[in-house]
């Protein structure tokens, strides 16, 4: 029985901090989460309209052929395994 007390008073107070922790990781109000406020460390150039519509307009070309490569595989695997299923049959 010895240091009974303090291991009691230690788990008594381990059990108090995950309960305040998790206490603070929902609001009961309205069930969001509220994360912790970390800082942003990335520093992102702010862009004039201009620069923004170039930007824009350059990443919907990239979509635009990327989207096209990716039909032309599709396409391409789709005629190969029909001529080999009729090459089979």
């Amino acid at each position: 029985m010895d240091n009974s007390l303090s291991h009691f008073k230690q788990a008594l107070f381990r059990r108090k901090k995950r309960k305040e922790k998790q206490k603070t990781k929902f609001n009961k109000k309205n069930l969001d989460y509220i994360a912790e406020r970390i800082k942003n460390e990335s520093n992102f150039p702010k862009l004039t309209e201009a620069e923004m519509k170039i930007l824009k307009l350059k990443i919907r070309k990239d979509a635009r052929r990327h989207k096209l490569k990716e039909l032309l595989i599709y396409m391409f695997l789709m005629i190969l395994i029909f001529t080999l299923l009729l090459t089979l049959f």
